[in-house]
């Protein structure tokens, strides 16, 4: 399994940057969902080329669905 890494940044006027590596397709919303929910209201989100890249779980069931 590939190492999941969260980087929390907090600059000097207080905003939170959350970064995420290690994690393909949308596991970063999950992985970060209760953070968000506590820091307050998200103003952008940046996918990094690893949210695009489609999960193992994915390809099975579209490889399946292909048949």
């Amino acid at each position: 399994m590939e190492m999941q890494e969260l980087e929390i940044v907090i600059d000097g006027e207080g905003r939170v940057r959350i970064g995420v590596k290690g994690v393909r397709g949308e596991g970063c919303a999950i992985l970060t969902q209760s953070l968000e929910e506590a820091i307050g209201e998200v103003r952008e989100r940046i996918p990094t080329s690893e949210f695009y890249e489609k999960t193992a779980t994915a390809v099975k069931l579209a490889n399946r669905n292909s048949r």
